[in-house]
């Protein structure tokens, strides 16, 4: 028989409960009506993560017998309904137990409905989710935790049928040489083109096209493809660029400073790798300095 100890950090709660795993619920933690009963790992692996609302009694049971599964003790905020979470700023729980301190979300999904709102880190979430499938292993876990949100839960079907589908459609690109070529060449340029002013007269050939997509590098159907492509997570490159663009402009309405501008060598460069699959390394491959080479002659005579 598991035996799991609570430590309640508020009063007037009795200070502490042994309570066995079989026989855990709300009621025999003694969590009032109109109450939100929020837990915490005291010691182990999940023991730096945020608290966790247990919203009934599975959920309960998920978080003290799977989630966290390596502690034995854990600490309990109860809070009326309506109040503060324990994760807010505004009312952060008494806890010997630091927790882990993290940075800004890069790429956050966020997603509200009638049971609240929630939001994570886009980029560990799908490295979480992708690893989850490779292994075949069941998304119980992630599914638990979003069951009240049905939103992010039609989300997470979203990414997992695109997870399995990117493989193909990454094979398919890249079996298509000319083009792939060419999508190596335009990343090239992007990266390089401070350096290189050829680079930056192909890039700014035409200032009407679209994140430097121009007749430069692709022909007009091509760079619909392109732009339509979607990566891993289900977005095109289009819309992970406007995402992108929106996040810069948000931070200058609120004096986070920079300005307007894609940066090139930056972001528009780091989206191309991350959606086409582009590894870094890319110009050491076979064939490709060949290639630029014979590219930037034919630009370079194109504009005599």
């Amino acid at each position: 028989m598991r035996l799991i100890h609570f430590h309640f950090t508020d009063p007037p709660h009795t200070p502490s409960l042994t309570i066995s795993l079989s026989s855990l619920s709300l009621r025999t933690l003694a969590i009032p009506a109109a109450h939100h009963c929020y837990v915490r790992a005291a010691h182990g692996v999940k023991s730096q993560f945020a608290w966790s609302l247990a919203i009934d009694d599975d959920m309960l049971r998920f978080l003290v017998g799977s989630w966290a599964s390596d502690s034995d003790r854990f600490l309990v905020v109860v809070r009326p309904q309506g109040e503060p979470s324990p994760n807010s700023k505004l009312s952060i729980a008494s806890s010997s137990v630091e927790l882990q301190s993290g940075g800004e979300l890069d790429d956050k999904i966020s997603v509200s409905d009638e049971s609240g709102a929630i939001t994570v880190d886009g980029a560990s979430f799908i490295e979480q989710v992708t690893r989850e499938v490779a292994i075949g292993k069941a998304l119980t876990e992630v599914d638990c935790l979003l069951r009240p949100h049905k939103q992010l839960t039609t989300l997470l079907i979203t990414l997992l049928t695109n997870i399995k589908t990117h493989p193909t459609r990454l094979t398919a690109l890249q079996s298509t040489t000319p083009l792939h070529t060419h999508l190596k060449i335009y990343l090239h340029d992007l990266m390089k083109f401070s350096s290189n002013p050829t680079a930056l007269d192909r890039l700014e050939h035409d200032p009407a096209a679209a994140f430097h997509l121009s007749k430069v590098y692709f022909t007009p159907p091509q760079i619909e493809y392109l732009l339509d492509y979607a990566g891993g997570t289900g977005l095109t490159f289009k819309q992970v660029m406007e995402v992108r663009m929106a996040k810069k402009m948000e931070k200058v309405r609120e004096g986070g400073g920079g300005d307007y501008y894609v940066c090139s060598s930056h972001d528009l460069a780091s989206v191309v790798r991350e959606v086409f699959g582009i590894g870094k390394g890319f110009e050491e491959g076979k064939g490709f300095k060949a290639a630029y080479e014979a590219f930037e002659k034919a630009w370079v005579k194109s504009q005599r």
